[in-house]
């Protein structure tokens, strides 16, 4: 009998408890959405630029190293051939984009409360 909480294969559940489970941390959450924004394969010295300049945070090379090497267990990063560059996987991408989705309703709502504003004025 397979685990019945073993979240390494999450393709029996419907797509809405998927996006209740918290499959990643903030951070990695963020982490990933710099893999989606590049949509290519990002280098450690990629990443730490990427994130400081999104996110305003300086992390150490080793807590990116990790920050990886866990995703890659997760099955969200897979390391390609070159030495500490790693890819977006599928499962990555699905779990962006999970996480992202109310934000992007929010963000629509604010542009429409500005809108409204800027015509009131």
């Amino acid at each position: 009998m397979s685990d019945i909480f073993d979240l390494s294969n999450l393709h029996d559940l419907p797509a809405e408890l998927v996006g209740e489970l918290r499959l990643t941390s903030d951070v990695d959450s963020r982490l990933l959405r710099l893999f989606v924004k590049a949509d290519r394969p990002l280098n450690l010295s990629q990443l730490l630029v990427g994130f400081f300049r999104l996110y305003e945070e300086e992390k150490s090379r080793s807590y990116m190293m990790a920050a990886c090497y866990r995703l890659v267990k997760k099955g969200f990063l897979e390391p390609t051939k070159r030495k500490g560059e790693y890819v977006l996987t599928d499962k990555g991408r699905a779990v962006v984009a999970e996480d992202e989705q109310p934000n992007q309703e929010n963000k629509g709502t604010e542009g429409n409360i500005e809108q409204a504003h800027q015509e009131n004025e």
